[in-house]
């Protein structure tokens, strides 16, 4: 519990240490929403930064240095394909901030999921299995 309130505590502090604007920002727990359900687990954990389809129109993308990516061009930048594989890793570990870039990083899940079912048995099954739903719902909504 005290590590997954850290962690989102400092994932909002570094939020807020690189916002241009004004925004306020509080320290929140993880909510559980089932494993199997990409939909909801995007809507809880996503949409405050990605918007509602992906657009990256969040309400606390306004606190973003650098505009967040519109997630539904993800095939259509990738010659047509979804990269699986690529969003599934990002999803789990986290994107890294590269040297030209400026503003905050996409934090990896595997913390605040591991959080969710820590000290029950298949519990990184559980944690795959929730990256692997919100990839599959991340495809869901790419532009044809």
């Amino acid at each position: 519990m005290i590590r997954q309130r850290l962690y989102v505590g400092l994932t909002l502090v570094m939020t807020a240490a690189v916002s241009t604007a004004q925004v306020e920002t509080r320290n929140v727990s993880i909510r559980y929403t089932p494993p199997f359900d990409g939909e909801k687990m995007y809507a809880n954990y996503c949409a405050a930064c990605h918007g509602d389809r992906g657009k990256g129109d969040g309400p606390a993308a306004a606190a973003m240095a650098t505009p967040l990516r519109d997630l539904t061009t993800l095939s259509k930048s990738n010659g047509g394909r979804f990269p699986r594989t690529r969003v599934f890793f990002t999803i789990l570990n986290g994107k890294a901030r590269q040297q030209s870039e400026q503003g905050s990083v996409m934090p990896g899940w595997e913390d605040p999921f591991y959080s969710l079912c820590a000290g029950q048995r298949g519990c990184g099954a559980q944690i795959q299995m929730r990256v692997v739903r919100l990839t599959d719902y991340l495809e869901s909504f790419q532009l044809k």
